[in-house]
């Protein structure tokens, strides 16, 4: 786990240096202006969710979620008014 938490630190600090990895993300303009803020402190907090299984005596990862938590449903979520 610590191994696979400092590849995505390197990988998290390598994108903003980086044209060639930004153009291969290709993500919208608006998330990339987020991911350009300054946070005003000189290491920022990277929350993901890493969807792993126990394979015999060893942990497999399946993927690496950085969207909402599991099971966070659009009803927890306050609803405008359409009016």
């Amino acid at each position: 786990m610590a191994c696979l938490s400092g590849v995505l630190e390197r990988f998290c600090a390598r994108y903003g240096e980086d044209p060639a990895l930004q153009e291969e993300l290709g993500l919208p303009d608006a998330e990339r202006e987020l991911i350009a803020i300054d946070p005003g402190y000189p290491k920022p907090m990277r929350l993901c969710r890493l969807d792993a299984f126990l394979h015999g005596y060893e942990l497999k990862f399946l993927e690496f979620n950085a969207d909402s938590p599991a099971g966070m449903e659009s009803r927890f979520v306050p609803r405008q008014s359409r009016y």
